[in-house]
């Protein structure tokens, strides 16, 4: 669970950056292998590293109610595999303007990677430091 719980980490961490807009809404879809796993878990994970740019002292325990505490609605969704993928993580972030998705896999080599951001589909290792632009 171990590179799940990295995975879920880095997207909320992305996604929190892909905004300067207050976040209202995220929506949490774990597909296969990732839908059998400690949901709770992989949860507090992607709320914690959304929250992390913002609130330095957040962790895993406390992210859930610094999230609710800021008004961000939360919700998950598991649906069995489907796609290429034995599993994946999709996160929907909703602000006052608009809507962005970024989603990510664990490889069997146990490696993190983004498999889509914004709607295209890439493969990317994720990795200590990275830069993101849009052209």
């Amino acid at each position: 669970m171990g590179p799940w719980i990295k995975l879920a980490t880095h997207l909320g961490a992305f996604i929190g950056q892909l905004t300067n807009e207050p976040i209202e809404e995220v929506n949490i879809l774990l597909d296969g292998v990732a839908s059998e796993m400690n949901t709770n878990a992989l949860d507090c994970a992607v709320l914690a590293g959304m929250m992390k740019p913002v609130v330095s002292e957040v962790n895993m325990v406390s992210a859930p109610m610094l999230a609710a505490d800021r008004g961000i609605k939360t919700s998950t969704t598991t649906q069995a595999k489907s796609g290429v993928f034995h599993g994946y993580i999709k996160l929907t972030m909703k602000t006052p303007t608009r809507q962005r998705a970024i989603a990510g896999t664990v490889f069997s080599d146990g490696k993190p990677r983004f498999i889509q951001i914004k709607g295209i589909t890439i493969d990317a290792e994720i990795g200590q430091h990275m830069v993101y632009t849009t052209n």
